[in-house]
């Protein structure tokens, strides 16, 4: 036999012998060295840019994390006053490799066999880890010379891995103090170690002294270092995106990374409940029940505090952790009861049952990131990325226009109606092109120099979509923009995108190797039509591309009975509200289509037609459809509509559009401003006016463009045989249009 007959109850192996199960085995070749290999493996890995990490890749962060606390929390049953069964026993002392036991590296071949060795080299665990971490990340800095910032990755690997085996660490150096009573009451052992006697002398006071030193190095040390981090976090996450912001940043990732942003604080949490849990077989001696109930109230707490916070960043993590937070209280019931039972049938199936749930829980869950890591769905074929407030009708009309011409999924980043990391996600892992609608502060949005930065750090195909009356921006403008969202830098600091990343994305959205298609200003509502011809023809390469269409404008139509839709030409949100009511109505694409009949229609802004022209148009017109946004009170073409629309047929004839851009004019418009514009009767042409804003105005959203298009076609039907038109007679299935809240005369 290797065991030694002078320990107590012969529990020790002899020199050069360690511990496999119950048996001794001569040590025979090397310890594992797969701790080691982990170790490194895990400083690389969690010092990956932020930017290329998804959500599926966060998830199954956050699984193995959930998986260690798990397994450690079943160590800690293990030491409590319970009675365990077969086959969990086998189980609990297979998963001894989450507790420091030395025994899966043969430690009884380094440190030899002696309790108070063992122990010292279990609490050098934690500090024996930073020198791998070093010579990881210096041999990361000899592979890539231009990396920097190893200190700030240095202290974000050492927090991930204590934050993993906080428990373990914690647990470890309370060993000394968890005991069990001998038959009798005479006297108690360790329950780690039977062979020494819990009576505060000897070994064991030394065992106590030294648990107690390392709980003061290492554990108690990291939660204070947690808390301060947590509570510079707002004052550092506002401030400008400087250097040392960014290096801070960094250096806590482990602290803030997994969690929503409003959830900051909660690392701190989840340390304070693993040292709560820690401390139940310390602080209750000798009493099971107790000790099952203290433990039952933590888990219990703990899962009101997650599911009324679902901290997690990764959604699907939140049901995850509560599940298995319950499925562990179950666990421990079932250990409770079997102290007691008289058959343990029952018993037995039912906690190797909730065990066996704990590991299915697990393992698909980790399936399901991994699926979701290799095989995103749904995939964007195009993915539009814009400033909503400035484009939102054109790019949903480019939208409809591409997914048709494409036939390819088309996804506006507004679509997504959830948080910024959500976007971003969505563009990391799912988008294959993305198109950049650029307006004139699209590039200082924080929204919009996430996406495009996370698009260049994955090597997402960028494109960029320009109005031909737009100019390109120079490099004050870049700076300016720059200098905005450093001002603004909060969000980008939450997905830990630097302004490094933004400005390396930046220029290459503006390089030359990036497609840039120029859509023509002087065609109307046509030119969204050319632009969207080109960009879908130009998904696929991957040159240099400079294009600007030189298509004719269309010819003036001359026939009578037109559907006249008027609207700013300056306007490109008019001309994209235009094109879409158009592209409803041409298509069909409104209620009952059979019963709305058809008109031809005519978008003036598409063609250059003199006042004599215009005039013609409006009298000989079925109905005249203007478009009413922000400059259009300030256009004369869209005053003069309105007055030879009301002269030459009336009111009920008329249809006015309302789009979000436009406010209703004050008495001093008509007093003051209107005189300035206008050169004919201004007295008749008032009236006129405001006989035309006081018709029952059609709502226009660019979300729902077929709802103001079955408006229009309702009340152009309303002209009935007048015109002699396809129109039916009034239905009441037919929807019928919104009026404004507040007349305009009361406005007034």
């Amino acid at each position: 036999t290797l065991r030694d007959p002078e320990s107590v109850a012969c529990a020790l192996c002899v020199d050069g012998a360690y511990e496999d199960g119950e048996e001794c085995m001569l040590c025979e070749g090397g310890g594992s060295v797969a701790p080691f290999i982990i170790d490194a493996a895990l400083t690389i890995s969690v010092n990956r840019s932020a930017l290329m990490q998804t959500d599926a890749s966060m998830m199954l962060i956050i699984i193995v994390g959930l998986m260690i606390t798990s397994l450690q929390v079943v160590n800690i049953y293990i030491q409590m006053e319970i009675q365990w069964f077969d086959p969990l026993t086998s189980v609990f002392e297979a998963m001894s490799i989450v507790s420091f036991d030395l025994k899966v590296v043969k430690g009884g071949c380094i440190f030899g066999s002696g309790v108070v060795s063992n122990f010292i080299a279990r609490q050098c665990i934690g500090p024996g880890c930073l020198p791998i971490i070093w010579l990881a990340l210096q041999g990361r800095r000899m592979k890539l010379p231009h990396s920097t910032m190893v200190g700030p990755m240095f202290l974000n690997a050492m927090g991930t891995i204590y934050q993993g085996l906080f428990i373990a660490m914690v647990l470890s150096a309370f060993g000394p103090l968890v005991c069990y009573n001998h038959p009798e009451d005479s006297g108690s052992s360790m329950v780690s170690r039977p062979e020494i006697l819990c009576s505060f002398e000897g070994d064991h006071m030394f065992l106590v002294v030294a648990g107690v030193i390392s709980l003061c190095i290492v554990p108690i040390p990291f939660l204070a270092l947690t808390g301060v981090a947590i509570h510079q976090y707002p004052q550092k996450i506002s401030q400008i995106n400087s250097k040392t912001s960014v290096g801070w940043l960094h250096a806590f990732r482990f602290v803030f990374f997994r969690f929503k942003p409003q959830r900051y604080y909660f690392s701190l949490i989840l340390l304070c409940r693993s040292f709560l849990v820690c401390l139940v077989p310390v602080t209750i001696r000798h009493d099971s029940a107790f000790q099952v109930c203290i433990m039952s109230a933590i888990l219990a707490l703990w899962v009101l505090v997650q599911q009324q916070m679902l901290p997690w960043k990764a959604s699907w993590s939140n049901l995850l952790d509560g599940t298995m937070t319950m499925l562990l209280l179950m666990l421990l019931l079932c250990g409770s009861m079997s102290t007691a039972a008289q058959d343990m049938t029952t018993i037995r199936a039912l906690g190797t049952l909730f065990f066996a749930l704990l590991v299915a829980c697990i393992g698909l869950a980790g399936a399901f990131a991994l699926m979701s890591k290799i095989s995103p769905r749904p995939l964007v074929g195009i993915w539009i990325c814009h400033f909503k407030r400035e484009a939102d009708a054109q790019v949903h009309f480019v939208k409809t226009l591409l997914a048709d011409k494409t036939r390819r999924r088309v996804q506006l980043d507004s679509e997504i109606e959830s948080s910024l990391n959500e976007v971003v996600d969505w563009v990391k892992t799912r988008a294959q092109c993305i198109v950049v609608y650029y307006t004139k502060n699209c590039l200082a949005q924080p929204p919009c120099a996430a996406q495009i930065a996370a698009g260049h750090a994955v090597r997402v195909k960028l494109m960029m979509l320009i109005s031909e009356n737009m100019l390109m921006p120079s490099v004050d403008d870049l700076n300016q923009s720059m200098n905005f969202l450093e001002m603004a830098s909060r969000p980008l600091n939450e997905l830990y995108i630097s302004m490094k990343d933004v400005k390396r994305a930046y220029d290459h959205l503006l390089s030359e190797s990036t497609p840039c298609i120029t859509m023509p200003g002087t065609l109307g509502s046509e030119g969204f039509h050319v632009a969207t011809e080109i960009l879908s023809s130009a998904v696929h390469v991957t040159e240099s591309l400079r294009i600007t269409s030189v298509r004719e404008m269309p010819k003036l139509p001359d026939r009578q009975g037109l559907l006249l839709v008027s609207c700013d030409a300056e306007d490109p949100e008019a001309l994209a509200a235009a094109g879409a009511i158009r592209y409803c109505l041409d298509r069909h694409e409104v209620k009952h289509p059979e019963k709305l009949g058809y008109s031809p229609i005519c978008i003036l802004a598409d063609h250059v037609p003199d006042p004599r022209q215009r005039a013609k148009l409006i009298y000989t017109a079925r109905s005249v459809v203007v478009l009413l946004s922000h400059g259009s009170l300030l256009s004369v073409d869209q005053l003069g509509t309105m007055t030879q629309t009301v002269t030459a047929l009336g009111q009920d004839s008329a249809i006015p559009v309302v789009t979000p851009s436009f406010s209703f004019p004050s008495a001093n418009y008509f007093s003051d401003m209107l005189p300035s514009l206008w050169c004919l009767d201004v007295e008749d042409s008032v009236s006129k006016i405001q006989v035309f804003l006081a018709a029952l105005a059609v709502p226009f959203e660019a979300t729902l463009p077929r709802e103001a298009a079955a408006a229009i076609a309702y009340r152009a039907h309303k002209r009935g045989e007048s015109t002699k038109l396809s129109f039916p007679e009034e239905d009441d299935s037919v929807p019928k249009p919104m009026s404004i809240p507040v007349p305009f005369q009361m406005a007034l």
